[in-house]
C-alpha cells in the first residue's frame, strides 16, 4: 500500500511540476547556409527597426501541447512561457499557438516544416523569431519606435535643413483608436474554426 501511495504522489507531482525547457542553443562553429537562406538572412538583418540579433539552433519540440512550459532563451534573456491556446493546423500545414509569458505579455507562435516563427511581446520589448535554414533561426529585437514608420510625408525644413515628418501619426493622442483591416480567404476561415472565430480574435 505504501508503495502505491509513493507512486501516486510521484504521478501527481509530475503533472503539477512541469519543468520549463529551453528552446534554443548556441551554434557551434560556422553554420552552412544555402544561397537562398543567406539572401533571406541579409534581407531580414537590413531592416532599420532591428536593434539586436543573433542566430541560434532550435532544439525545442516540433509540436506544442496546451499547458506546455518553455523558455525563450534569446539575446541574453530567459523568457518563460506557457502555451495557452492551440489553434490547430491551418493552411499550408502551419500549426498556431498563443502563449502567456511568465512575467506578463504574450507570444504568437507558429510551427511548420520550415521551423518556428514567433513574435514575442515582452514588457516593453518586441522580439521576432524567423527560421533561416534547417534548425538555424534568426532572433531579432525590434525598435518599437521605428515599426511601421512611413516616410512618405517627410519634408525638408528649409530653415534648418532637417528632415521632418508631417504625418498625422505624429499628432495622435496617447490612446488612439486604430482600425485594422483583416483580410482572409474562405480556406483560412475553414482552417481556423470559421468566420466567427477569426472575428472574435480581432477584438
Amino acid at each position: 500500500m505504501k508503495r502505491y501511495l509513493i507512486i501516486l504522489i510521484l504521478l501527481v507531482f509530475s503533472v503539477i511540476y512541469r519543468p520549463q525547457s529551453l528552446l534554443f542553443e548556441k551554434i557551434n562553429g560556422n553554420s552552412f547556409l544555402s544561397n537562398s537562406s543567406s539572401t533571406k538572412l541579409m534581407n531580414l538583418l537590413n531592416k532599420s527597426e532591428i536593434i539586436n540579433s543573433e542566430q541560434l539552433n532550435y532544439i525545442g519540440p516540433t509540436l506544442f501541447t496546451k499547458g506546455y512550459k518553455g523558455i525563450f532563451n534569446i539575446l541574453n534573456y530567459n523568457i518563460g512561457f506557457t502555451i495557452k491556446d492551440d489553434y490547430g493546423i491551418g493552411i499550408a500545414g502551419v500549426h498556431g499557438y498563443l502563449a502567456d509569458l511568465d512575467e506578463g505579455g504574450y507570444s504568437i507562435i507558429s510551427i511548420s516544416s520550415f521551423g518556428v516563427t514567433s513574435t514575442i511581446f515582452y514588457k516593453e520589448q518586441i522580439f521576432d523569431i524567423q527560421p533561416i535554414f534547417q534548425n538555424v533561426h534568426l532572433i531579432t529585437e525590434i525598435n518599437i519606435q521605428k515599426m511601421g514608420y512611413d516616410n512618405s510625408n517627410d519634408v525638408m525644413e528649409k530653415s534648418t535643413g532637417k528632415i521632418v515628418n508631417i504625418s498625422p501619426l505624429t499628432t495622435l493622442s496617447a490612446n488612439p483608436l486604430v482600425n485594422v483591416l483583416v483580410v482572409f480567404t474562405q480556406d483560412a476561415a475553414g482552417g481556423y474554426r470559421g468566420y466567427s472565430w477569426i472575428v472574435s480574435k480581432c477584438k
